[in-house]
């Protein structure tokens, strides 16, 4: 079963990647494409929700009812950030950085707060992990004026991560919370706490519906099942392998800010690549 949470959060990395470059495409929509693709989500995935409440009969506990809407607020932070950060910075710098940060914190809170163990490896591997996708993230020489700005949009974004990856791993790992369930509250979550901001922006938010029908779509589908891989993947695995493993997708990022959008590449962000794929072989080998 521990092989079978890593293989699910390897094959939710790719999405991972998918959905934040069609986010970094529609960066310059702002709020109003966040606003739309949590409406987009929140109803592509309630038949299936749904049906899984009809077919289990799953109620949440005044604990989990708790968890679910404290998914939504963190989820709507972290939406919004991320949108901010990519309306004005490289994808290969917020992104690494965003997520480079996020495996070690999110650990540490793990082991302090959880009761989850990690191997002398596994902490060697997390540490090459996060060392990498920083090198990979963090401005150098190459290219325009670095921005220093885009690394601390992608500190405090990995903040966010760190509490919603904790706080989602203990509704679904401890209370018993189904993950399409979990995920879906965030997607729920978002959408309600913006409808208001919708309500008087209601403009904005069709322009972008119309300029990013593709992306919102896209992205509608890629990152609820992205995110509902991982939060299986706690089922099988603790937070102290399945959060740094998701780091693996930090490569496809990077790349995908290269190739697409013309961000600076060299030798050092090959070897931070490098770093991570083995920092990742570790923390699979330790966990």
């Amino acid at each position: 079963m521990y092989g079978l949470g890593i293989g699910l959060v390897l094959t939710s990395t790719s999405a991972h990647a998918g959905w934040n470059v069609l986010a970094k495409r529609a960066g310059p929509a702002g709020t109003a494409y966040v606003a739309a693709t949590a409406a987009a989500s929140a109803t592509l995935w309630a038949a299936p929700v749904l049906a899984l409440l009809l077919v289990t009969g799953y109620r949440p506990s005044r604990t989990g009812v708790v968890f679910l809407i404290g998914a939504g607020v963190l989820h709507t932070t972290y939406f919004l950030a991320l949108a901010r950060a990519y309306r004005g910075h490289d994808l290969s710098v917020v992104y690494p950085v965003a997520r480079g940060v996020a495996p070690l914190a999110a650990s540490a809170v793990a082991v302090a707060l959880l009761g989850d163990r990690v191997t002398p490896l596994g902490v060697l591997g997390i540490l090459a992990i996060s060392l990498g996708v920083l090198a990979l993230g963090w401005p150098g020489r190459q290219g325009a004026t670095p921005s220093l700005r885009g690394v601390g949009w992608g500190l405090g974004i990995a903040a966010v991560i760190t509490a919603y990856t904790v706080w989602d791993a203990h509704s679904v790992a401890s209370l018993g919370t189904p993950p399409l369930v979990q995920e879906w509250a965030g997607e729920a979550g978002r959408a309600l706490l913006l409808a208001g901001w919708v309500a008087h922006h209601q403009d904005r938010v069709r322009r972008a519906v119309r300029r990013y029908r593709r992306e919102i779509v896209g992205q509608s589908l890629l990152s609820p099942a992205s995110y509902l891989l991982v939060l299986t993947a706690y089922r099988y695995a603790p937070v102290t392998v399945v959060a740094p493993l998701r780091e693996v997708g930090v490569l496809l990022g990077v790349v995908a800010g290269i190739r697409l959008f013309g961000e600076p590449a060299g030798r050092r962000r090959l070897l931070a690549a490098a770093l991570v794929v083995v920092g990742a072989g570790m923390v699979a080998m330790g966990g």
